[in-house]
């Protein structure tokens, strides 16, 4: 109670701060490592490992490869440190799903670490602490520090960016260190846009410029802040190169209709009437959307603390540009908002400390609350340790991809008919022939010979083949909405 309450009222010591964030870091380590080996594939960390792969067997480390054809919808940054992670513990050769969760588990831990630097910086070292702790034990860090996908890795470096910001915003104006922090939100910048694009990379600048103006700085000022130009060399030296080289050994038209090129960028006035992005991004930061009410409450109770603090309505900012420009584009995506992670926990984190500070004299409501800071975590490092967070479906899918393996080494042809093959490519190590046509899939088989296919289909496609065409059920799942099945023709 002691320590809390000196943390409460900022007296704490140096090696209390030390020793608060090696334990908040330590906790993020346990949650997002735990269990990184044991998870089922899902479909779209195949294309990672197998995108890294293929730019590791091919040496080429500028075009992306999926299946035997281009993957030309993210930039390569996850696969580079997937192939890197892979080749530090000897598995180059082989890469394994936990190698591309590693990177996403090391880039939560640093997300945990900025959160507790940047609400040091912008409040004091409790709400740091507090926030980086929910951060930790939240549904979103959870999820995507156990994904290989790039959400982890691209919600980091947007996060710092935002830390850079702030140091920024706080050193003296023109001073060494300001212009040191403004170069490196740039970096982040141009990083984050080597893992997934630019666009969260635009909205979250877009809130710096708006906190410029709320802040009252000067237009001079503002420039020395953000360095547009001296900014904008670094962000653009870190991705034109790759990109470059893209363009050099892509094919025009493939490239052109890909989502790299901005495909999926297509707004509309009638996709922002769903307000998607305003209330399903919460399910990131359960179980802590308990504490909403308390933010609400202490907006409403006008805290001058809070809401005077040079802070409050940047992190508001950060939240709310991505969610309403998100809103016009056509796809729904929750995950889309986890770079707004560091702003969302700081700002339940402000108004629980403030709430927390309120009641130091009300010893139950503080205890209770620390028995809920324990609670949380132990209940989450428990979790991710039992197999009852897996998912059987995928589990499935994943036995199913690895019969197909056996099968394929003995030297059959994996087919597909309206089946997503992901996971297949991944275990089968081979390229999957896909169909979506019945007339070109009898086609192949029967140039191939039926007895030297696998078929994988869905259950209501068995019907439709040809009375000729026999086949042995060698397994059958469901996979979210739909049952598929192995087939092996006759």
């Amino acid at each position: 109670m002691n320590s809390v309450n000196k943390l409460l009222t900022n007296t704490n010591s140096a090696f209390q701060w030390q020793a608060s964030f090696a334990i908040v870091i330590a906790i993020a380590i346990v949650i997002s490592l735990s269990g990184i080996a044991i998870h089922p594939l899902e479909s779209h960390e195949a294309y990672v490992l197998v995108s890294a792969q293929a730019m590791r067997d091919h040496q080429d480390w500028v075009v992306p490869w999926f299946n035997g054809e281009y993957r030309l919808n993210k930039p390569p940054m996850n696969y580079w440190l997937t192939a890197f992670v892979a080749w530090l513990f000897g598995g180059v050769n082989d890469i394994q799903p936990w190698h591309a969760r590693f990177v996403s588990a090391i880039a939560g831990i640093g997300l945990v670490g900025l959160i507790v630097l940047s609400g040091r910086k912008m409040f004091d070292l409790a709400t740091g602490l507090l926030a980086g702790i929910m951060l930790a034990t939240s549904v979103g860090f959870f999820y995507y520090t156990h994904s290989a996908r790039p959400e982890m890795l691209y919600a980091f470096f947007c996060g710092a960016a935002l830390t850079a910001y702030v140091y920024a915003r706080c050193a003296f104006v023109g001073s060494v260190p300001q212009q040191i922090y403004s170069l490196l939100i740039w970096a982040a910048f141009g990083l984050a846009t080597l893992t997934k694009g630019p666009q969260l990379p635009l909205m979250i600048l877009l809130a710096f410029i708006v906190d410029c103006r709320l802040g009252h700085l000067t237009l001079k000022q503002s420039f020395m802040l953000l360095k547009p130009f001296s900014g904008l060399l670094i962000l653009l030296t870190i991705v034109l190169p790759w990109w470059y080289l893209l363009q050099q050994r892509s094919p025009p038209v493939e490239l052109a209709h890909s989502q790299l090129s901005g495909s999926l960028l297509k707004p509309s006035m009638f996709n922002a009437f769903s307000a998607y992005y305003l209330y399903r991004p919460f399910q990131l930061i359960l179980p802590w959307f308990f504490a909403m009410p308390f933010l609400a409450y202490w907006y409403k109770k006008n805290d001058e603390k809070i809401q005077k603090n040079n802070y409050f309505f940047l992190l508001i900012l950060i939240i709310l540009i991505p969610a309403l420009i998100l809103s016009f584009g056509p796809q729904k995506r929750w995950y889309y908002m986890l770079p707004s992670l560091i702003a969302m926990f700081l700002l339940l984190s402000v108004v629980l400390v403030a709430f927390l500070r309120a009641n130091l004299n009300n010893k139950y409501k503080i205890r209770y609350f620390i028995a809920l800071l324990i609670a949380v975590p132990s209940v989450f490092i428990i979790a991710v340790n039992t197999p009852y967070v897996i998912s059987k479906d995928r589990m499935a899918e994943q036995n199913m991809a690895i019969t197909a393996y056996a099968q394929v080494k003995a030297g059959k042809q994996l087919m597909a008919l309206d089946v997503a093959p992901e996971v297949f490519v991944y275990f089968t190590k081979r390229k999957v022939l896909e169909f979506y046509e019945m007339p070109k899939l009898l086609s192949e088989v029967a140039r191939v010979s039926p007895q030297q296919v696998i078929l994988l289909i869905k259950n209501d496609r068995i019907k439709s083949l040809p009375e000729d065409i026999k086949y042995l059920v060698l397994e059958q799942i469901k996979r979210e909405d739909e049952s598929i099945s192995l087939l092996q023709l006759n």
